[in-house]
């Protein structure tokens, strides 16, 4: 199974695949600098999702497995995902975002329907629900 890690904090530039922020001086103070909206920053969730397929299809998935998996994840995350231009698009992603019973998750799970394995999770950090408008 595969585990990436996005922030959805403005700015925080973390290692997709450690959750470690890596882009800091040595006295903590922040080295990069995003110039963009809240809005914009979200839009590299959606670039990590097409991270996980690709990542996915390098592993030895079968690309009809890829098409169909389906996002589970909660409602902040869905609204973070529903503001996005490519959402809905599937964005190459070939993934479909679904309801899930857990409301507060924080994490995407990748999921087959057809044989209900479990194939990824995105972590999500830094997700407070009053910060979703």
């Amino acid at each position: 199974m595969l585990d990436m890690y996005w922030s959805h904090e403005l700015g925080k530039f973390i290692d997709k695949m450690t959750g470690i922020e890596n882009c800091l001086f040595p006295d903590g103070r922040r080295m990069c600098q995003f110039c963009g909206t809240q809005r914009e920053w979200d839009e590299t969730l959606i670039e990590v999702i097409c991270d996980v397929s690709n990542n996915l299809l390098r592993q030895g998935t079968t690309p009809e497995i890829v098409q169909r998996l389906e996002l589970q994840t909660g409602d902040a995350i869905a609204a973070v995902m529903s503001t996005s231009v490519l959402h809905g698009t599937r964005a190459g992603a070939g993934v479909m975002l679904v309801p899930t019973l857990r409301p507060n998750m924080h994490e995407i799970k990748f999921i087959d329907p057809v044989t209900d394995g479990w194939y990824a999770t995105i972590h999500v950090m830094d997700l407070a629900q009053e910060s979703i408008r």
